[in-house]
């Protein structure tokens, strides 16, 4: 009888031990699955971080060529309206350098024709 009870407590004792191992794996499992839980909720949390400021760079990039585009216009307007301003002062040179080229090409030409006149009257023998 004794080695009954042996058997018997024995058989108790694998049982007890085995709901043991079983209750400790699930707490193991719900272990790792909070802590997963707590992963995911810190990744998503990140990507969002990370996306506010991206968000927030492609913003401020936005902002920054405008303000350079703006900076720009008004640079460029600046030299337009401006007299003593580089650009209207190449305007004027470049405008003076065709007023005397158009000069030089219009004696030329008025000189040709004097000399073309001149042979003419020549040639009639009008000298």
């Amino acid at each position: 009888m004794a080695a009954e009870i042996s058997e018997e407590a024995a058989k108790v004792s694998a049982a007890a031990a085995k709901v043991a191992v079983n209750e400790q794996a699930e707490a193991v499992q719900e272990q790792a699955q909070e802590e997963a839980e707590g992963i995911r909720e810190k990744a998503a949390e990140v990507a969002s971080s990370i996306k506010e400021k991206a968000a927030g760079a492609a913003a401020n990039a936005r902002q920054g060529i405008s303000q350079a585009a703006q900076a720009a216009q008004e640079a460029l307007h600046k030299q337009q309206t401006d007299p003593d301003s580089a650009l209207n002062q190449a305007k004027e040179t470049a405008g003076g350098i065709a007023d005397k080229v158009k000069g030089a090409a219009a004696s030329a030409i008025e000189k040709g024709a004097d000399l073309l006149d001149g042979l003419a009257d020549k040639l009639r023998g009008n000298d």
